[in-house]
């Protein structure tokens, strides 16, 4: 494998191999009781999603909304797992094999339905530790190899995902991590978040089609490396990616934001967005607050953020694009102010200053309300129909290791997954939302088997969908 190099963000690639998709235990008749679509919900939520599931089911789209106390109570199967996590999967297990249900969303932020945390660890006692993080994946992957139940905890000490660093054997929990069914989220805290993304998909999906706006594809990226990190180069990797994507897109009308032409301002990403657009592809620096890149200039001066502000003064309406974001935790979906306290207390004034290299806890922003990308699909006044970014820290290969001529950073790692997701929907005619994201997934497995290397099977787990699953991108036909 080549050398991973961590960065505060998530690139883009894309390339060959279209393969089988989701693995199915057996054929299965369809019948009444089929639900292609499960809806998984806080309670309170319940009433705010019916219009939901009938538009879905206008669509022919069998639908179910089930409540987490329904789940826990064991009212539609018996209630099996260790923990409220370990109860939802197994009730997803039970609806795919019972129901035919080929698509989960789930409609909460993470304490209103519980997301698992995994102990994949990365860099530990380095600058850019991070031991720990969420994963929803743990959702979609319901079965190893042999098709028993994936429990992503196969040393049974409820540790979940772990691979610790270095690397100790009784410790290692084994993960097969290709998604069986769609898991998507929408990261909703009140109601109102909810009847706003529900209004967005039900009139993406009614009057998208046929859009002259959608063809527009809007790239940001810049120079996310220096070159003492490059192996001797000095690409743009975020602009190599964004044209990498653009070819792969050959169709699409591409609105550039790029710092080598001076348009990577937040006005310039506005007005791209407010165009209107099919999908977005930013690829630079991350955080949950914002998104920048470099200039390749000396010193690397910052380019201008692009932070929640930004995303919520975004005026364009219903012309909302798939957002594919290359970037560190702007998908942290576990943020909440109840970080800056317990920062307080366990790190005193250590939470805002470090004795070594990185950022102090305190500028890792988990303290927000909500993350960057969620903010992207719940804005109500535009953002995007739904983001595809990273929980945790992104990886990306720097340079031309293997002397090929080809910037590594669209060969491996979040590069070429982000990418492919393009390749996928442009070349191949994955057109429902779900179905391209596992596929990406299910590919990328294919290509860089991630029980070979902490890095890959990272790339995979960090990735989350804020998004309905069943969404039909570009809308029906009317």
């Amino acid at each position: 494998m080549k050398a991973k190099t961590l960065i505060l963000l998530a690139i883009m690639t894309a390339v060959l191999l279209l393969t089988p998709t989701l693995p199915a235990l057996q054929e299965t008749a369809s019948n009444d009781n089929d639900k292609q679509l499960v809806i998984i919900t806080y309670p309170s939520f319940e009433k705010n999603l019916e219009a939901l599931k009938t538009h879905k089911e206008t669509h022919g789209i069998s639908t179910q909304i089930i409540t987490t106390k329904e789940i826990y109570k064991g009212t539609y199967f018996s209630s099996q797992g260790r923990d409220k996590q370990e109860q939802i999967k197994y009730f997803i297990k039970n609806a795919k094999e019972n129901w035919n249900t080929t698509d989960i969303l789930i409609v909460g932020n993470y304490w209103r339905v519980p997301i698992r945390i995994i102990y994949l660890e990365s860099d530990t006692g380095g600058v850019y530790e991070e031991t720990h993080y969420a994963s929803d994946l743990y959702y979609a992957d319901l079965y190893n190899e042999d098709y028993s139940f994936a429990s992503w905890d196969t040393n049974n000490n409820q540790i979940y995902g772990e691979w610790p660093w270095p690397e100790n054997a009784e410790q290692l929990d084994h993960m097969d991590l290709t998604p069986d069914i769609n898991v998507g989220r929408l990261a909703c805290i009140n109601n109102k978040e909810v009847q706003t993304v529900v209004d967005k998909i039900i009139t993406y999906e009614t009057q998208t089609y046929g859009s002259e706006w959608f063809s527009n594809f809007v790239l940001v990226g810049g120079d996310t490396f220096e070159p003492e990190y490059e192996n001797g180069t000095d690409y743009s990797e975020g602009e190599i990616a964004c044209e990498h994507a653009k070819n792969l897109m050959s169709t699409f009308t591409p609105l550039t934001c790029y710092a080598s032409e001076d348009t990577i301002t937040a006005d310039h990403i506005k007005t791209a967005l407010n165009t209107g657009a099919g999908f977005a592809y930013f690829m630079g620096h991350g955080s949950p607050r914002t998104f920048a890149t470099h200039y390749n200039t000396p010193p690397y001066n910052w380019t201008e953020d692009f932070d929640q502000q930004q995303i919520t003064s975004l005026s364009n309406n219903y012309k909302l694009p798939v957002l594919m974001i290359g970037g560190c935790h702007n998908s942290h979906i576990t943020t909440t102010p109840l970080n800056f306290i317990k920062g307080l207390l366990t790190k005193g004034p250590f939470y805002f200053i470090t004795l070594g290299d990185g950022f102090p806890d305190y500028y890792k922003y988990d303290w927000l309300r909500e993350t960057w990308s969620w903010v992207f699909v719940k804005h109500d006044n535009g953002g995007a129909i739904a983001t595809i970014g990273s929980i945790g820290y992104g990886w990306v290969d720097t340079g031309d290791e293997n002397h090929d001529g080809i910037p590594d950073v669209i060969q491996g790692s979040d590069g070429w997954f982000e990418t492919h997701f393009f390749d996928l929907y442009h070349n191949y005619n994955i057109t429902t939302l779900g179905d391209l994201y596992s596929q990406t997934l299910t590919d990328y497995i294919n290509m860089f088997p991630p029980n070979e290397d902490r890095y890959d099977a990272k790339v995979l787990s960090t990735h989350l969908l804020l998004g309905d699953p069943t969404l039909k991108i570009g809308g029906y036909p009317q």
